[in-house]
């Protein structure tokens, strides 16, 4: 989900401009102190689908010889007789996506300039309500097993999706709240139809931003409540007992892959994963590192703190009066990033 923030979903402690990404968590497992790699959709997509990392102003997708070296979800489940495609309706070449999924090996991988030109486009491609009955007709092309992405776009300024737009919140990030509820009311169409389709009780649904966004709420862009994104795991897969199942605990976007094949039983594949966990794992640390541009920040379950590039001490502190604590997270997030750092000049 392109942009969106945990603020404007009510189950995530968000406002309630989402209602039916709202009624849909509280069937599924959702994980409401997750937070993304980076800033920018290059970012954020292979931090889903490959547990990479980011830092500030670097994508390790802008250089394909690097994601070339990644594992991908989709390529571990190929050998086990998945087909995988990835829709967007927007161009592919944004942010070197393209490079990225052709180089995974995604098997179908349609963007705007593939669909009837006859669909309404915006500014950057084909707009969400139209994309889902898209996406839906790709997957009921392909055959089962299957692992699909969508990739949404009409919650991305110019927000020149078709419909009025009300005002919901007296502020600059009007059209951004608006834009919220124009994909919300895409998801619904979906998943009225999705629900239909043979495939539909063997699917699981794995529904997360790419990154956050400014909206209302004023936070700063150094402070993780900014950054805090939705992921929700939906389906007739979940077991019963699991369903409407609240998770408090921190965990970031990178841990969404070693999360789903360890649910598999592909602990080998998972191996591959350096910087993924489990997130069902209970021994397992809770805590997100992200970026900003100018800065990052880390999350631990006791708290957070934000830093800018070049200052000392952290611009945002929420363990103002735990000096051991701010000054170990402040060691663990310079370590992270020099790690990464070190991790993507050696690949």
């Amino acid at each position: 989900m392109e942009s969106w923030s945990a603020s404007v979903i009510k189950s995530f402690g968000g406002d309630d401009f989402a209602p039916f990404v709202d009624s849909l968590s509280r069937q599924g497992i959702r994980f409401t102190k997750l937070y993304p790699a980076g800033y920018v959709s290059d970012q954020g997509i292979p931090a889903v689908l490959s547990g990479y990392p980011a830092v500030s102003r670097i994508s390790v997708i802008n250089q394909s010889s690097k994601s070339a070296k990644l594992p991908c979800i989709n390529q571990d489940l190929k050998a086990y007789g998945y087909q995988s495609g990835f829709v967007f309706g927007g161009d592919l070449n944004y942010g070197n996506i393209k490079s990225y999924v052709f180089n995974k090996e995604f098997g179908v991988v349609k963007e705007e300039k593939d669909f009837d030109s006859n669909l309404d486009r915006g500014k950057l491609g084909i707009q969400d309500g139209d994309m889902q009955k898209e996406y839906l007709r790709y997957l009921n092309e392909a055959k089962q097993p299957f692992v699909y992405s969508w990739f949404t776009l009409s919650s991305h300024m110019p927000y020149d999706y078709p419909g009025d737009k009300k005002q919901l919140v007296n502020h600059k990030e009007n059209d951004y709240i608006n834009s919220i509820g124009y994909a919300d009311n895409s998801f619904r169409q979906f998943f009225e139809q999705a629900k239909k389709q043979p495939w539909y009780n063997n699917t699981l649904f794995v529904i997360v931003a790419d990154h956050s966004h400014a909206d209302h709420h004023d936070y700063s862009v150094y402070d993780a409540e900014y950054h805090r994104i939705p992921l929700l795991f939906f389906g007739d897969v979940i077991k019963p007992e699991f369903r409407g199942k609240n998770i408090e605990t921190v965990f970031s976007q990178l841990d969404i892959p070693v999360t789903i094949l360890k649910q598999m039983g592909l602990n080998k594949e998972a191996t591959q994963y350096n910087w993924s966990k489990n997130m069902f794992n209970p021994t397992v640390n809770h805590f997100a590192y992200y970026c900003s541009f100018a800065g990052g920040g880390i999350v631990s379950d006791s708290g957070s703190i934000g830093y800018q590039h070049g200052l000392i001490e952290p611009v945002i502190n929420h363990l103002p009066n735990y000096k051991p604590l701010t000054d170990s997270l402040t060691k663990i997030t310079k370590a992270f990033q020099q790690a990464v750092f070190e991790d993507y000049r050696l690949k």
